[in-house]
């Protein structure tokens, strides 16, 4: 019968056999004095190798200042270099002790590389799932809107329509008195702005069918500033056009095209309630007609900048917006293989830049037009039988 171990041996046994890397550093120095055979296969150095470094061997560099303040704290997390190079993340546990009269550390050091991995993985997917969650959420809300829009357009075009009706008949009575008439024909047009209120309402919550046809996008975009230059020169506003003297026509529905310029437009009004200047870019690049609407207003901020394109969000006063222009304005340009982006700074204005695809037929040869204008009086009297209408329509649908 052996006699029992001497406590030294049983200390050394269980240094030795730990399956976790062990070793005992010098506190003054640094130097390994002891290393076990799980520190020497975990990290591939020999154990004569451990016994001719340092701490520092196996630390990065730039946490090598701080071993003296790591020497007081029994727990951390560091990275570690390996023999072959590679880093592994190591959580650190240390014990002050006194080893062949001399004091050192004695330390525990669990590989978590793996682990951290997983936790990083875990937290990808919980945000994608925190993402998701909020995707649905919008879903949500946006078949409650398409609920609403149902029940809006049941309650608003039948009396719309009786409205129209009315007017037309006294239209007809009243046909020898030009002044009635003319008051009549603004009723008429607010009624059909009306109408077409709750066909954009429906746009954003149903797919309707789309009429394409080729279009000189110059063209629509003067139309565009002209239908609403009574609403921009209200506000002093000052509109500048840079169009390219030639221009590829697209292939887009007139209408959804329209309305995307209205919106954008509008949009720049509102952020410029002391006045400024409107720029609409329009040039052809790498097969794609480039439209840009940059205004001089007040900006968004950047936390802002990142929910601009969700539905029903607003950066505007209550009552002012429900949030679904740009993301309307996103769905058409996309759906006619466009791409839209938006860049703004504070105090400095912002910038929309629209691509759509160019029609595959020649270019459309037409004199460049770099010019500046406040909207002109001969247009007044047929914007200001449209611009209350038209405004009211846009500002419901807002950034």
């Amino acid at each position: 019968m052996t006699d029992a171990l001497k406590p030294d041996a049983q200390y050394q046994i269980l240094f030795d056999s730990n399956p976790q890397p062990m070793w005992v550093y010098d506190a003054r120095t640094f130097r390994f004095l002891a290393v076990n055979e799980a520190a020497i296969t975990h990290y591939g150095y020999s154990r004569s190798e451990f016994m001719s470094m340092t701490i520092k061997s196996i630390r990065l560099p730039e946490t090598v200042t701080t071993l003296d303040s790591d020497a007081s704290r029994n727990t951390g997390v560091w990275k570690h270099r390996k023999k072959d190079g590679s880093l592994i993340d190591v959580e650190v546990t240390s014990h002050g002790i006194v080893f062949d009269g001399k004091q050192a550390q004695l330390v525990l050091a669990l590989d978590v590389t793996e682990k951290l991995k997983a936790r990083f993985a875990l937290q990808e997917k919980a945000d994608e799932l925190a993402s998701m969650t909020q995707q649905l959420w919008h879903a949500s809300k946006l078949v409650t809107m398409g609920e609403l829009a149902a029940s809006v357009a049941h309650e608003l075009n039948n009396p719309l329509a009786t409205v129209s009706l009315r007017a037309e008949a006294l239209m007809d009575q009243l046909a020898h008195d030009e002044q009635k008439q003319r008051s009549l024909l603004i009723i008429i047009s607010e009624v059909e702005r009306m109408a077409n209120l709750v066909t954009n309402l429906l746009q954003f919550t149903r797919r309707n069918y789309r009429q394409i046809s080729t279009i000189d996008v110059r063209e629509e975009l003067t139309r565009s500033i002209d239908f609403i230059s009574y609403y921009l020169r209200n506000r002093k506003i000052e509109v500048v056009r840079e169009f390219d003297d030639s221009l590829a026509p697209i292939h887009a529905d007139r209408q959804q095209l329209r309305q995307v310029f209205l919106n954008l437009m509008t949009n720049a009004g509102d952020a410029m309630p002391e006045g400024g200047v409107l720029t609409v870019r329009v040039h052809d690049q790498s097969e794609r007609v480039v439209i840009e609407f940059a205004d001089t207003g007040r900006g968004i901020s950047a936390s802002d900048l990142k929910k601009v394109w969700e539905p029903f969000f607003t950066s505007k006063a209550e009552g002012k917006g429900i949030g679904l222009g740009l993301s309307i304005c996103s769905r058409i340009v996309e759906e006619h293989g466009g791409t839209i982006s938006l860049k703004s700074e504070v105090g400095k204005g912002t910038t929309v830049r629209l691509t759509l695809p160019v029609a595959n037929v020649a270019l459309v040869e037409k004199p460049v037009v770099k010019s500046s204008m406040t909207a002109s009086t001969e247009n007044m009297h047929d914007a200001g039988t449209r611009h209350a209408g038209s405004s009211w329509m846009t500002s419901h649908q807002r950034r």
